[in-house]
């Protein structure tokens, strides 16, 4: 008999779950919309004026000419120069090698910037210094970079000059020393 109730009991309530509305599922949750997938960022451009540049002065160079003592006497210094442009033409490289064993060496990486429209020019010397500096370029034929050298001896200010002529190239730099500039080297290349 309680069997026969059970199943009465049952049926009755599956018979009136049948005749009750019917349940609904719940509201889905609303949810922002998803993010569009990200883009690939765009090439960079690579500045022309490096391209042009490049164009004028890559290639070799013997250079000849001097390098300046505190006291006013100078060295003798002659080294190869080599220019190219490099990182996929962003920058343009330009390696020096003094022609005497233990000589200094560096590596100079220079580009143009778009937006403050002037050259960074980046050195890296094998006597652990390096400069940064920056120009405007070609002014009247010459190009005068200003910036700082750092070495284990200290921070100075600097100024190198370049002169881009037929197949040569005539450099010179200074630093502030004591209050005033100093010449500390002078080059010709050639080609």
């Amino acid at each position: 008999m309680l069997r026969s109730l059970a199943v009465v009991i049952a049926l009755a309530g599956t018979a009136y779950a049948d005749k009750a509305a019917p349940v609904q599922a719940p509201a889905p949750m609303s949810q922002p919309p998803l993010p569009p997938p990200p883009q690939p960022p765009p090439e960079p451009v690579k500045p022309a004026e490096v391209a042009a540049v490049a164009k004028q002065v890559a290639g070799n160079y013997a250079c000849k000419g001097v390098t300046f003592v505190g006291n006013g006497a100078s060295t003798p210094l002659a080294a190869k120069l080599s220019i190219k442009l490099a990182l996929g033409g962003a920058w343009l490289e330009a390696s020096l090698v003094e022609n005497r064993a233990g000589g200094m060496s560096f590596e100079d990486y220079r580009t143009f910037d778009s937006v403050a429209q002037q050259w960074t020019r980046l050195q890296l010397a094998s006597t652990t210094g390096h400069v940064m500096s920056t120009s405007l370029g070609d002014k009247s034929g010459t190009w005068t970079w200003e910036g700082t050298a750092t070495a284990p001896s200290g921070t100075m200010q600097v100024r190198d000059y370049e002169q881009m002529g037929d197949r040569q190239l005539k450099l010179w730099g200074e630093a502030l020393l004591g209050g005033s500039w100093q010449k500390l080297y002078e080059l010709t290349c050639k080609r």
